[in-house]
């Protein structure tokens, strides 16, 4: 299904629900599709129409008329009594702990962005507040009024970084309902306009702008005409266009502002502005910069084949139990020894430092001596002395590298326990922030830092399978997968999943084997594997239990076999009546490629889909001496 049809299904699907729709604009490469393009200071998130609080709607001809007119476009609703919809969002640890203290577990709709979660709440009858949207600790209540809109951006909406805003398992409308507005957030708000405490009250919405915004009253113009103004000269500075939106937002003022007035805001802020520059350009000197010539070269060095990237981060990642600190233990083994690593034809011999908050000190002893590992030459912190996060340690690991100038590997275990407690580790920003000071670490000292982190119980593609931020797998310049191979109980794959420095080095196979009690130990293959279908990799996981698209993939795979088509309300109801909601159903046609005909009101399932290698990034060379093929 298209992203144009799921985006209409989904803005009829809410406006089944009473919730008014409104359209949005989108993005495209990252720009928003406004006339201000990369200007745009809310990018994707502001309505298409003006006076759109009037023509937000639940009527589904206007709703698919609007979509495919504009298909860069996302979906917002409307929120306050006009839906029933409070939106209670937070996009920061304070936020994050006045949530969970105030909100709990409460089963609600629940749908989270790049950077913040919206939990949805019903718009009780007769509640009286001054404005829109509220802010309180961390906390942006967004109410919307009858005179004074406010929209959230909803799934299947895409973000201007390019992911898409998504329902969390289990809290999509078709898993709950609108929970009843908490008491807990009537009390941290108070009585509306009391003026106490450290409640901030916000005019406005993401459309909140020169342009679109609708006007003050008596007594609050002239504060947000030079609010407007403000933020018009941060984005697009003293443009020709600033007096005409200045002059019409007068007009639509109660009563009108007069445009002497208007002139005189204009002129002193724009004055004030420029000297602002001014004096910063001769306060401030330019921030210093350097051309290519004047930067030295430093080749990376690699090591396990092109696997591991020496000055720079790297990730090993797969199922619980699958052997990754196993594998882990073997590459700081045989560097300990001077033992040429699998895919390598130069031996490489270095000490580590084995970083785990899984594992203590005993564990990863037993393992390296099982291995036959130079004990004198891998370390661990030492007893009562915790890494705590890369915040607050990673200075004191700095001095440790240079004492120990043999160290050439660094091993976190597992990466995302060391970001520290108050990042989030589902949001990109805070991870990326945490993760800086590593990636200069490893610049600085030449080493391999390298994080084991753990996989999602998705079934998405092989990009989307690390637990947790985006950022795990961007940042790394090299990301290897551990995987099952389900031909062999205790056979694995290793798999170059990503690669930045060099070509992705070809699959390697390994299987487990301990004996008389002893910690398991890696028997390496000869050769390479030639992997025909990567997914029967990844999916191979004995233990692995399919999330709630995964169980809608099996139903509906075997209620629409290829070659066969149902009507699209007869297999929804089906599929409801086996357990499968709505939005599980949808993401999981379009995980199976069924195509869906709107006009008749079919679901159907292509005779046949050939996968290709390159729908997995791989490469499908001739089988050649000392590779060998896993079927």
């Amino acid at each position: 299904m298209s992203i144009v049809a799921d985006l209409i299904d989904s803005a009829q699907d809410y406006a089944q629900r009473g919730w008014q729709v409104v359209i949005l604009h989108g993005q495209l490469d990252g720009i928003c599709s406004c006339v201000k393009r990369e200007d745009c200071p809310s990018p994707a998130k502001h309505p298409r129409l003006a006076e759109w609080q009037n023509r937000a709607t639940c009527d589904a001809k206007t709703i698919e008329k609007w979509f495919s007119d504009w298909p860069q476009s996302n979906v917002g609703v409307r929120l306050g009594p006009a839906s029933g919809i409070i939106d209670v969002e937070f996009d920061d640890a304070e936020g994050e702990a006045t949530a969970g203290r105030l909100l709990g577990d409460i089963e609600t709709p629940t749908f989270a962005s790049t950077r913040s979660v919206h939990r949805l709440f019903q718009f009780p009858e007769g509640l009286s507040i001054p404005t829109a949207v509220v802010k309180a600790q961390g906390l942006e209540l967004r109410f919307g009024t009858d005179e004074r809109g406010a929209q959230s951006v909803f799934p299947p909406s895409v973000h201007a970084s390019g992911l898409p805003y998504r329902w969390l398992d289990d809290w999509s409308p078709d898993d709950v309902g609108l929970a009843p507005f908490p008491e807990s957030l009537a009390q941290l708000i108070g009585s509306p306009g009391n003026g106490s405490g450290s409640l901030e009250l916000v005019m406005g919405s993401d459309s909140d702008d020169l342009a679109s915004h609708p006007g003050g009253v008596a007594g609050q113009r002239n504060t947000k005409l030079c609010e407007l103004i403000g933020r018009f000269l941060k984005c697009n500075g003293p443009t020709a266009d600033l007096l005409p939106l200045a002059f019409a937002w007068a007009r639509r003022c109660e009563p009108p502002y007069p445009d002497g007035e208007v002139l005189q805001t204009v002129g002193d802020l724009i004055a004030k502005e420029s000297a602002k520059g001014i004096q910063a350009s001769k306060a401030k000197p330019a921030f210093p910069m350097r051309t290519l010539a004047q930067v030295s070269m430093k080749p990376t060095e690699f090591g396990f084949g092109n696997r591991l990237a020496f000055g720079h981060v790297n990730v090993f990642a797969g199922d619980g139990d699958v052997g990754k600190t196993t594998l882990a233990c073997d590459i700081a083994s045989r560097l300990s020894q001077g033992i040429c690593l699998p895919g390598d034809t130069k031996v490489l011999s270095c000490g580590t430092f084995f970083i785990t908050a899984e594992d203590g000190g005993n564990t990863i002893r037993s393992r390296i001596e099982a291995m036959g590992g130079d004990l004198n030459r891998i370390h661990v912190p030492d007893e009562g002395h915790a890494f705590d996060s890369f915040r607050q340690d990673i200075a004191k690991l700095r001095v440790s590298l240079s004492d120990n100038p043999d160290v050439r590997l660094v091993i976190f275990d597992t990466l995302p326990d060391f970001v520290g407690e108050n990042v989030d580790d589902h949001k990109n920003a805070g991870v990326r922030q945490a993760l800086r000071s590593l990636i200069r670490l490893a610049e600085d000292y030449n080493i391999a830092a390298l994080g084991i982190c753990h996989f999602n119980k998705g079934d998405g593609k092989p990009g989307s399978r690390l637990l947790g931020s985006v950022a795990y797998r961007n940042l790394p310049r090299s990301v290897v997968y551990v995987l099952h191979n389900p031909d062999a109980p205790e056979g694995r794959i290793v798999w170059h999943e990503k690669s930045n420095l060099s070509a992705k080095a070809e699959p390697l196979a390994f299987s487990l084997a301990g004996a008389d009690g002893k910690p398991p130990a890696i028997q390496w293959q000869p050769g390479h594997v030639y992997v025909d279908d990567i997914s029967t990799f990844l999916n191979a996981n004995p233990k692995r239990k399919p999330n709630k698209v995964g169980q809608a993939k099996d139903w509906l795979a075997g209620y629409l076999p290829p070659g066969a088509s149902k009507a699209s309300d007869e297999l929804l109801a089906a599929g409801k009546q086996a357990g499968h909601g709505r939005t599980h159903l949808y993401d999981a046609a379009k995980d199976l490629c069924i195509e869906k005909d709107r006009q008749v009101g079919l679901w159907a399932n292509p005779k046949s889909k050939t996968l290709k290698d390159s729908d997995f990034g791989l490469s499908q060379p001739p089988p050649c001496e000392g590779t060998f093929i896993v079927e």
